[in-house]
């Protein structure tokens, strides 16, 4: 069991009535149905079209991002055509497949019907996922296998199996493959080993270890294209990093305004609540999973907060840390309200 809840022994709460139940399925199906419709007739964006050029292209991987937003339009356009739908629909499934990861997290967390509902209709609350998932980009492709990454790590915490490291380590290897920024969640990960009581376990065994080695061995096409190119992507990408312009508040402003408007102006305050919440409860009581939510969703945010003062972060940057903090904020909300 997972030892920051310990009421996980605490009596299952009520669940969730038929006609709730099917409230819930029905706004997902409606909410499914309108992406469908924004894939089919918005016309492609000129960076959606960009990267539709990459996947005609049978190379490893590009300048700009890795391989993976290219091989999920590839995905869509075989089955569907070079369609607007058939380039997007890999984004449709992605959130898909998001919403399922974060109901077993919450459900294996909270055994709590209510909790699974809220933290799978929050990112149809959002702007960011209740349209905007249907659009490509690299980010799109990045969540779904942030958030199985984070849940491969919590069946670790509550099997207390190692070999589920390695599963982590190939989603963390397939969350690279989509995006470089999947790098900001390694420190949540190095605080889910070492801060709880099991880190000397967890140091010494072999799994964790084997877990870098699978996710290197499946970012190699990245590696190996960067090699054969003089280092191109990584030298394009610290560039970005490193640069330091002058300060201003603007760009602050404007990051912080895009997130208050894409996640949502009351729904983005809560989540950074829930996760501030639980990040002190994980770490009051030393518990990984908490710790590792909260602390996915608060440092690299952290991180964009500061770079912003300096360099303008793009709208979707931050995207795959949201699902992740909408995980917290009902397993902080259940957790309060079976305490109080």
């Amino acid at each position: 069991m997972i030892a920051a809840f310990p009421d996980r022994d605490h009596p299952p709460t009520p669940g969730l009535s038929r006609r709730q139940l099917g409230g819930v399925l029905v706004l997902i199906a409606l909410m499914t149905m309108l992406r469908v419709i924004y894939a089919s007739v918005i016309d492609l964006r000129t960076d959606e079209a960009y990267y539709w050029t990459w996947s005609r292209e049978s190379a490893l991987s590009f300048l700009d991002h890795p391989p993976m937003i290219a091989w999920f339009i590839r995905f869509g356009t075989a089955i569907l055509g070079d369609t607007t739908l058939g380039v997007r629909l890999g984004g449709i499934v992605a959130m898909a497949v998001t919403q399922l990861l974060l109901a077993d997290i919450v459900r294996r967390l909270t055994r709590d019907a209510r909790a699974v509902a809220l933290a799978v209709l929050l990112p149809e609350a959002a702007v960011y996922y209740g349209l905007l998932m249907a659009k490509v980009a690299p980010d799109t492709a990045l969540i779904p296998f942030a958030l199985a990454m984070v849940w491969s790590l919590l069946r670790v915490a509550e099997t207390d199996d190692g070999r589920w490291w390695l599963l982590a380590g190939m989603f963390g290897g397939l969350a690279l493959l989509s995006k470089l920024t999947a790098l900001l969640l390694l420190p949540a990960v190095a605080a889910f080993v070492v801060v709880p009581d099991w880190r000397r376990r967890w140091l010494l065994s072999p799994y964790p270890w084997l877990a870098v080695l699978i996710a290197l061995a499946v970012f190699s096409p990245v590696l190996i294209w960067n090699a054969a190119h003089d280092w191109a992507s990584f030298r394009f990408q610290s560039v970005r990093a490193a640069v330091a312009p002058p300060l201003s508040l603007a760009r602050f402003g404007e990051f912080l305004g895009l997130q208050f408007a894409l996640v949502g102006p009351v729904l983005l305050p809560v989540t950074l609540s829930g996760v501030g919440f639980l990040l002190w409860r994980g770490l009051r009581r030393r518990d990984g999973v908490a710790i590792l939510l909260s602390s996915a969703v608060a440092l690299p945010f952290g991180y964009f907060l500061w770079r912003s003062l300096r360099l303008r972060i793009g709208d979707t940057w931050p995207m795959f840390i949201w699902p992740i903090g909408f995980a917290a904020v009902a397993v902080n909300l259940w957790w309060m309200r079976v305490h109080r």
